[in-house]
């Protein structure tokens, strides 16, 4: 059941990380395909220019976000699934 509701974890991390490539993506010309691309270069790109970072820093800063917010759906899917699983 532990490997159940961490598969249910990766599966929601994953379907955010998915959601956050749709909701950036449709803005664009590019296919499908290149749309998390996109979505990093786009955090980078509000960085860089909007603040003033470095493009390293930008660069560094936006994978920590992409990372961060595939933690959060991730907790948000091993609380889903242990409410179903207790």
């Amino acid at each position: 059941m532990k490997k159940t509701i961490q598969w249910s974890g990766i599966v929601g991390g994953v379907l955010v990380l998915c959601l956050l490539s749709l909701a950036l993506g449709l803005t664009t010309a590019q296919v499908w395909y290149l749309w998390p691309l996109e979505v990093l270069n786009g955090i980078t790109f509000s960085l860089a220019f909007g603040l003033g970072f470095p493009v390293w820093l930008s660069y560094t800063t936006a994978s920590v976000i992409l990372v961060g917010i595939f933690y959060l759906g991730y907790r948000l899917g091993t609380a889903v699934a242990r409410y179903f699983y207790r």
